[in-house]
């Protein structure tokens, strides 16, 4: 899933405090901005967490924040999170995004500056998976009159100084794999702060095995907060000599009345679909094969002027004509 956002014009920020940020704007008018804090690779470009989500109709505006400037190493975390949020501002209101629109996104070590930068200035919705400590990236200057976020600082300890407003209260949709290597240290303090600050509203771990990029499970949580068309699965299946086809939506959208389905049924080797149907609300679909081999089903999902596909894994088809 990682992707590099090297294709993306790269700016930085007036000011004292220069913060270099990439910005994408989606094709389509769009009501939302994802701030995703970066994480950068050995050569020092940014991770895209997203890029692949595109594929599957995933369009929305992207700012993509980076780690402080080297140059400036002297830095503390309170007059970079006012950098950034300055920016942040500045760019929803060129594009016209409603504050209460703004998510906020981090994985690995980006994850623990977004979830502190969510809370501070009381954005209504943080994603992040595996939090770390951040100590590669994001170098923060100890000060004393502004706390540094630091390896050798606890993050709940951190977190229990940020006051949270009811009236503002964010929510924290939070990830974890089972085998991630800090979850003993350190998320585990980090989701009892979490709790404690009452912000906290999904939790989810499930076997991972260091796989970079967002997890699957945020992915979908991004979806949902943004009421976005979206496919848990197109299942396909044999019966007798028929190809079933079904496609699975996330629950947020199964009593959606307005979406429909376009159903396409390919012969592996042959370019050309063998049948094709026009939209239609139900989500499954019957056709009969008339020869043995190797099929797979495309979908297109509409709803309005949002359309997505998706591709169920390929099954094989056995007739009579075949013994």
């Amino acid at each position: 899933m990682e992707k590099l956002a090297t294709s993306f014009e790269l700016k930085t920020t007036p000011g004292k405090i220069p913060v270099n940020y990439y910005i994408t704007q989606s094709s389509s008018v769009s009501e939302y901005l994802l701030v995703c804090f970066a994480e950068l690779n050995d050569a020092g470009e940014p991770f895209d967490y997203l890029g692949e989500v595109g594929k599957t109709g995933y369009d929305q505006n992207r700012l993509f924040v980076m780690p402080p400037v080297k140059e400036y190493s002297k830095i503390t975390r309170a007059q970079y999170e006012q950098a950034i949020s300055e920016l942040v501002e500045s760019i929803a209101g060129k594009l016209k995004v409603k504050r209460q629109n703004i998510l906020i996104i981090g994985y690995g070590e980006s994850a623990t500056v977004a979830l502190c930068f969510g809370m501070r200035f009381h954005y209504k919705h943080t994603l992040v998976g595996d939090p770390k400590m951040t100590k590669n990236h994001y170098p923060f200057y100890q000060n004393k009159v502004k706390m540094p976020l630091k390896g050798s600082q606890r993050i709940d300890k951190l977190f229990s100084q940020l006051y949270i407003e009811d009236y503002s209260r964010p929510q924290v949709y939070f990830y974890s794999g089972s085998s991630s290597i800090n979850y003993e240290e350190e998320i585990k303090y980090t989701l009892d702060a979490l709790k404690n600050k009452q912000v906290l509203r999904r939790v989810c771990r499930k076997r991972n095995l260091g796989v970079a990029g967002f997890p699957i499970f945020l992915e979908k949580e991004l979806h949902e907060r943004m009421d976005q068309l979206a496919c848990d699965e197109i299942i396909a299946w044999q019966y007798d000599n028929k190809v079933l086809a079904e496609c699975a939506l996330p629950e947020y959208l199964a009593e959606d009345a307005s979406i429909e389905f376009a159903y396409y049924f390919y012969k592996i080797g042959e370019k050309d679909a063998l049948h094709k149907t026009k939209y239609q609300t139900s989500p499954q679909y019957r056709y009969t094969a008339e020869d043995g081999g190797s099929y797979f089903v495309k979908v297109f999902i509409k709803r309005g002027e949002e359309i997505i596909t998706k591709n169920s894994e390929k099954i094989r088809i056995t007739v009579a004509e075949d013994f």
